[in-house]
């Protein structure tokens, strides 16, 4: 075979601070589930992803490129993000308050993006990322299994760092899920069926939650494997088995709850405490979502501040002598738009879409060459990652959160690698003295 391209032999070698930052990627999701184990059992934190912080600014300094994000437009996207979130917090009301939000959402949410497209250079060093998610992954479900607890209702892991509540919980089990997917392409029966238990347990924890945002993504999340699946009848079969099973096992209450989202909730009454809780539950959350909205009117350009939006509606709430405290939005882009404006809304939004249209056209493309099966494994995960992201967090403040950088991470580092495959026109430029099998079978390597 002849030499590839000079970019492409930088990103099959690498150098030192890029494989050590890698590993120290892969081990992150671990060292976050040993922490809350330590938390949980010895009432302090193991540090371990403190040191993690601490190494990886260095080796991202000297990775040798530590600027290749820039190369696609989402990660130009997320730089002006960025800066949006701090014109915000400079012109706040309590700068020093949305500034702390800022600095540790930058350092500790912010930057994965970053880091991922630094140190993951191939389809292999996505794959290890993966699949070390996937090991988390399970340490979350076994979590839940010892120490989870089902109060009014809702499942929780009580004195968790991470799911105590069920909201953020549900979250998580969403990711778990759509991680699972990623099992179903490998060609070794038992990563196959371990992919389907993965998946099976997250769904059943995630109804348990509760969640109603979680619930919507659910449906949202099976409705789009059935339209991207070869298997329809069999996919069809599955479900309505599922759906039985649901309403069968799940407590009535349960059902009600999960399915009490367009209901008006000022025309109920009566039922069980827990159903009159969630009713309230429901009703507070609509308050809370119109008042978002009209701060976002109110405030268009910069928004309240970062983190400023539970303070201003507690306090614009005691002046009219009523009480509304220590809430959010429950909706994470009316939360981005009364705090941050909404300049910062579409550019997270442009983000969500770069990362779900992407990931969507490079599973089309790849799903039917064998040579690309890799490609087309990673990029449907990711779809279904921020599918399940963007549809749950309709009901759900997870602005500062990192699950967006890392999927979005993770799909620039796919779409720079698959770049002459979503732009064929560009390929012989890329590999100008490989035949097109040759090309292919450097593309399931990553060499780009």
């Amino acid at each position: 075979m002849a030499p590839l391209h000079a970019s492409s032999s930088f990103a099959l070698e690498g150098t030192l601070a890029q494989k050590l930052g890698l590993v120290i990627l892969c081990l992150f999701p671990l060292a976050s589930i040993a922490n809350d184990f330590s938390f949980r059992l010895l009432s302090s934190s193991a540090y371990i992803t403190t040191v993690f912080g601490i190494l990886l600014p260095g080796l991202w300094l000297l990775s040798g490129n530590p600027f290749r994000s820039l190369r696609d437009s989402a990660g130009r996207v997320w730089i002006l993000f960025l800066l949006c979130l701090g014109m915000s917090a400079v012109f706040s009301k309590d700068v020093m308050a949305a500034f702390n939000i800022i600095g540790s959402y930058a350092f500790h949410s912010w930057l994965p993006l970053v880091y991922i497209a630094t140190f993951a250079l191939t389809l292999r060093d996505l794959r290890k990322l993966v699949l070390f998610l996937v090991v988390a992954d399970v340490g979350i479900i076994v979590d839940c299994i010892l120490f989870g607890v089902a109060k009014d209702l809702r499942f929780r892991v009580p004195g968790s760092i991470f799911f105590d509540n069920p909201n953020d919980l549900s979250l998580w089990l969403l990711l778990v899920a759509a991680h699972a997917t990623y099992l179903f392409f490998e060609k070794t029966v038992w990563l196959k069926m371990t992919g389907v238990t993965i998946l099976a347990t997250a769904v059943a924890l995630t109804i348990r939650t509760g969640g109603r945002g979680a619930f919507v993504a659910l449906i949202v999340f099976g409705a789009t494997a059935f339209v991207l699946t070869k298997r329809r009848l069999r996919f069809a079969i599955l479900a309505l088995v599922v759906a039985a099973l649901f309403l069968i096992f799940t407590p009535a209450t349960l059902v009600r709850r999960l399915t009490q989202i367009s209901v008006h909730p000022e025309l109920a009454s009566g039922g069980s405490k827990a159903e009159r809780a969630a009713l309230a539950s429901q009703r507070d959350r609509m308050s809370l979502l119109l008042q978002s909205v009209k701060y976002a009117f109110r405030h268009p350009f910069l928004g309240l501040g970062p983190g400023q939006f539970a303070t201003t509606i507690e306090r614009d709430f005691s002046k009219s002598g009523n009480s509304q405290s220590g809430k959010g939005s429950h909706n994470v882009y009316t939360q981005l738009a009364s705090e941050c404006g909404i300049p910062a809304l579409v550019l997270y939004v442009v983000v969500l879409a770069t990362t779900l249209f992407s990931n969507y056209r490079i599973f089309r493309r790849c799903t039917n060459e064998p040579t690309l099966r890799e490609g087309a494994a990673l990029a449907y995960c990711l779809f279904a990652s921020m599918l399940v992201y963007s549809v749950c967090t309709l009901f759900f403040s997870a602005a500062y959160n990192s699950q967006v950088p890392t999927i979005a991470g993770m799909t620039i580092v796919l779409r720079l690698v698959m770049r002459p495959m979503t732009a064929p026109e560009h390929s012989n430029a890329v590999f100008p003295r490989l035949g097109i099998e040759e090309s292919r079978e450097a593309l399931s390597l990553g060499a780009v």
